[in-house]
């Protein structure tokens, strides 16, 4: 997809460039800012502050290699969502450069500018060749129009997005797994500007991290660090949160069983329900406003149904149901059958998605009072989207508006005119991600046609 790196024009142009490598291999790349800093993505890292022991940064310059003494993945961050994808890697022993990234020092968009991509990341869209060859290849960045209609989530402030690989008669590379984390360069009077930082891949069109519009951020990190490394948040849901340490018999994260049974395999993985509540849907739903009221994560009624099965349902009129299995179903799903008071506190309910299959974290940002005036949301669609996601629409009271443990920071929300034309519930699909060998792979559902494009090997079942 991309052509391998004339190293003559490499030692010249680029000599910042560093390869990321774990005892699997290279995952992801960056670019040195000085010979202690290097900028890349968040999504590179997982949960667990002891994963950096194992993380080697390789200069292209010279080949000389590196620890991590401390890791800043921006606070903002969110593992499902790729807000705020970037993070400032220091490492622990100089990696000295003929020249370091110029980052980008304008708030052009530069729609239709020719740019390029470099990296080491695999040259097939399956992510399963991978010959460890720097490469590098040209591409266009496009403009708002086809960048939201690629990805509805599409922020314009926070990232750049580049042409279709097969979309245009130009010839356009196209980033592959492994790239993450690496640049998105323009050519300006002969010096190479990084204006983007490698992300994810949406319908054909790469996304970029937005480099101006993190300046501050960068600068303010680069001069004054934090003591210690602040790594990428767990999931979490409210106050129900993944234990960001905690490893599974495969020696993977929490966040890594997103989609699976976790309960079938629980057995075989001492404490992962119990570690991993967000990741295995096991916080507990309760009513938005009183959190005190909810239902039980383990209760299965007379046929095998959880409590979720009976939201919207009449629960005190069970037709076929005995009496004592019908008190079951109120004592232990009160807030699915509706039974719960009103309270004070403010949260989202977790398990409950609108008419499109969108969760209340999908409604951060938004207006959830105009879902029927700018989505096309039918009057009582919008009535339980106020109702069960008041955190994520903005809308508690003064009196609860402090009540919820929010796991997710603010951010820049989207520009309303991303969610011109909501997608349907196809929308919804499984997307592949291979493992660094090849050798496992992985399906689970996200938002948008996403892929995340960093090679992490995960559990081949």
């Amino acid at each position: 997809m991309r052509c391998p790196v004339n190293t003559t024009r490499f030692a010249s142009d680029f000599p910042y460039l560093v390869s990321l490598s774990n005892p699997h291999g290279h995952f992801c790349g960056g670019t040195l800012l000085d010979e202690r800093w290097v900028l890349t993505a968040a999504h590179c890292f997982g949960t667990g502050v002891a994963s950096l022991s194992n993380i080697q940064v390789r200069a292209l310059s010279d080949g000389s290699t590196s620890g991590v003494e401390l890791l800043v993945a921006h606070h903002a961050y969110h593992m499902d969502w790729l807000t705020d994808d970037i993070a400032l890697l220091k490492v622990t022993t100089a990696l000295p450069s003929a020249k370091y990234a110029k980052l980008e020092d304008s708030s052009r968009r530069h729609a239709g500018s020719k740019a390029l991509i470099a990296g080491w990341g695999t040259i097939d869209e399956h992510c399963t060749q991978i010959d460890d060859v720097l490469r590098e290849g040209d591409t266009y960045i496009e403009g708002s129009s086809a960048c939201f209609h690629a990805d509805w989530t599409f922020n314009w402030t926070e990232l750049v997005c580049t042409a279709h690989i097969n979309s245009t008669d130009k010839a356009v590379a196209g980033a592959g797994c492994g790239d993450s984390g690496g640049p998105l360069f323009l050519l300006e009077n002969g010096e190479l500007i990084q204006v983007g930082i490698v992300s994810y891949t949406a319908s054909g069109r790469d996304h970029f991290t937005r480099v101006f519009t993190y300046m501050d951020w960068i600068n303010g990190i680069l001069s004054s660090p934090p003591a210690q490394s602040q790594m990428p948040r767990p999931r979490c849901f409210n106050s129900c949160c993944d234990d960001p340490d905690w490893l599974d018999t495969y020696a993977e994260e929490c966040h890594t069983w997103t989609g699976y049974d976790c309960v079938a395999y629980s057995n075989s993985n001492v404490g992962l329900l119990e570690k991993c509540p967000a990741s295995c849907k096991r916080c507990p739903s309760c009513k938005a406003t009183n959190r005190q009221c909810c239902d039980n994560v383990d209760f299965l009624d007379a046929v095998g149904m959880p409590c979720i099965s009976w939201r919207g349902y009449d629960c005190t009129n069970v037709g076929g149901a005995s009496p004592e299995e019908e008190k079951a179903i109120h004592d232990n799903c009160p807030n699915a059958c509706g039974l719960c008071s009103p309270g004070t506190d403010c949260s989202d309910e977790e398990d409950w998605k609108d008419q499109y299959g969108f969760a209340c974290f999908h409604w951060r940002g938004y207006d959830c009072s105009k879902a029927v005036e700018s989505f096309g949301y039918s009057p009582s669609v919008q009535a339980e989207i106020l109702k069960y996601c008041p955190l994520s629409c903005g809308s508690c009271t003064a009196s609860n508006e402090n009540s919820s443990d929010d796991d997710f920071s603010s951010s820049s929300p989207l520009p309303s005119s991303s969610l011109s034309g909501l997608p349907t519930s196809s929308s919804f699909m499984s997307v592949d991600v291979n493992g660094a060998t090849g050798a496992c792979r992985r399906s689970y559902l996200v938002l948008a046609p996403i892929l995340c494009l960093l090679y992490a090997c995960k559990h081949s079942f």
